[in-house]
């Protein structure tokens, strides 16, 4: 397990979640020309090259090939194949339509198949939509617009430039940007220790803003309950699998800034509504352990509570851990570069006298 991929999967979970690692920009207009998305923002943005961002309220949206409505059931189908499904897919929002009606958040009836949805209308009105009308946030979540970018280029203070893996079908959606953010940051890093995290958290010229800092724990070998030692490991003998269970533990330490001298009650409530939070970010969430096994399994939350107060700023930390399993294909093995060449059998008889059976083998598929 490595820091930097826990890193990335908070910065990537949370400005979904909470504002409180980020900063937002509003957008002024969007744009994609093949694979490069150009950001006009309505001020200016203060980024640089190499910057992670996060976009939020871009669409990728798929073209409505007709909608129409019989009675209270209205009938989508897309001119390309949508991702939805039920019950994640309770709801669908359509746009761009001329008649209203047609428009705005749908209850979902069924989603007939990737093309096909029903869905509950108003029994009044017309019976067929017009215009362009487009399905909305219905793509799969590698083609869209919007989640973590790198920002490639900065042409101008209130210009910056961002990569997709590949071009999509569709122009980003709303082009006006009316909606769409971008959420600055996010404030998370990783270090060694909580005490290093502690003094490169001061010297932070924006203090006033929470900060999430990653530090791994110790791995250990979680030993048997039937073990008659304390040894890390016992009873493996030779031809047998190699099978340990490693436990990998981490800290997620939460930085408050805090005006309370004396208590800091209101940062310790604080913390505990960013306990829901950092679940939804990490827990069952598969992690790389770097063994064999690679993200078999899942993090776990273990604890959190109370880290440090150092007047200023509160500090906060949960605790989450992930197993893993340590095999055959992680270890040294066998010597393979050794041939089994020959085979030889000495039997002595303990039928009172002094006798022995011997035999040879040769083991070639040709014997010498």
């Amino acid at each position: 397990m490595r820091a930097a991929d826990i890193v990335a999967q908070l910065a990537g979970r949370l400005p979904l979640l909470t504002d409180a690692f980020t900063e937002q920009v509003t957008i002024s207009a969007i744009s994609a020309a093949g694979t490069t998305v150009s950001v006009t923002t309505s001020a200016d943005h203060g980024l640089t090259t190499g910057k992670l961002v996060y976009m939020l309220g871009v669409d990728h949206p798929i073209p409505i090939a007709t909608f129409t409505r019989s009675g209270t059931v209205g009938t989508i189908t897309t001119s390309a194949d949508h991702d939805l499904t039920l019950p994640i897919a309770a709801t669908v929002v359509t746009a761009g339509a001329v008649e209203g009606t047609f428009n705005g958040t749908h209850t979902t009836i069924n989603v007939v198949n990737r093309r096909t949805i029903t869905v509950v209308m108003a029994d009044s009105g017309a019976t067929a939509a017009t215009g362009t009308p487009l399905l909305l946030d219905a793509a799969s979540i590698y083609q869209r617009y919007g989640g973590l970018v790198e920002i490639t280029a900065v042409p101008a203070s209130d210009e910056f430039e961002y990569e997709l893996a590949a071009g999509l079908s569709e122009d980003p959606y709303p082009a006006a940007g009316s909606g769409i953010v971008v959420k600055r940051g996010p404030r998370v890093a990783s270090s060694v220790s909580v005490g290093r995290a502690q003094e490169g958290y001061t010297k932070q010229t924006t203090a006033t803003r929470m900060w999430a800092f990653v530090v791994l724990g110790d791995a250990t070998v979680s030993p048997s309950r039937g073990a008659t030692t304390d040894a890390a490991y016992h009873g493996h003998r030779g031809g047998q699998s190699w099978n340990q269970t490693v436990v990998q533990p981490f800290s997620v330490y939460l930085a408050i800034p805090c005006s309370e001298r004396v208590s800091a009650s209101m940062a310790r409530d604080a913390a505990q509504e960013m306990f829901p939070i950092f679940c939804r970010a990490l827990v069952g969430h598969p992690l790389d352990s770097q063994l064999d096994n690679g993200a078999d399994f899942p993090v776990y939350f273990k604890r959190h509570g109370f880290a440090d107060y150092t007047g200023p700023v509160y500090w906060h930390e949960f605790e989450f851990e992930m197993i893993s399993q340590l095999t055959d294909a992680d270890t040294v093995g066998p010597d393979d570069d050794v041939a089994f060449r020959d085979a030889a059998l000495t039997l002595s008889l303990d039928l009172g006298g002094t006798g022995t059976i011997e035999a040879d083998v040769d083991l070639d598929d040709v014997p010498l």
